[in-house]
């Protein structure tokens, strides 16, 4: 089955995700089918179990992009920040330099449970930070 919808004004993005969008809307409706073909303004369902002319409209895949799109960015936004936050990490990091002779003098600088801690907390967070 074919269905034609509207593109018009969509960003590239969209028109990309149109496929997947499609396939995510048919699935929540509980259509299967054998493929889909998205060749714009035409998006064609081979071997659709069900009608597909109310699912997959201009304004459902337009729709699911959007909602899409908003958990994509919130997702990147804290890959990005817990990135930023590493990198800052290693670059103030007291470890960011140390020669391997100031370590045990700053292992032996420690002189109570707090510092202990504290170095540890430091070490780990340079560790985790630069990927190692």
């Amino acid at each position: 089955m074919i269905v034609t919808i509207d593109s018009t004004g969509w960003i590239q993005d969209k028109k990309n995700m149109t496929k997947a969008m499609c396939s995510k809307l048919l699935y929540a409706d509980g259509i299967t089918h054998e493929g889909i073909v998205v060749s714009l303004p035409n998006i064609e369902v081979i071997n659709n179990s069900a009608d597909i002319s109310s699912v997959l409209t201009t304004t459902t895949i337009s729709d699911a992009y959007e909602a899409w799109k908003i958990i994509n960015d919130a997702a990147l936004a804290a890959v990005q920040a817990e990135a930023a936050l590493q990198k800052a990490e290693v670059l103030n990091s007291k470890f960011r330099n140390i020669k391997l002779a100031q370590i045990n003098a700053a292992i032996d600088d420690i002189s109570n449970y707090a510092e202990l801690k504290e170095f540890l907390r430091k070490f780990t967070k340079y560790v985790v930070s630069k990927g190692v």
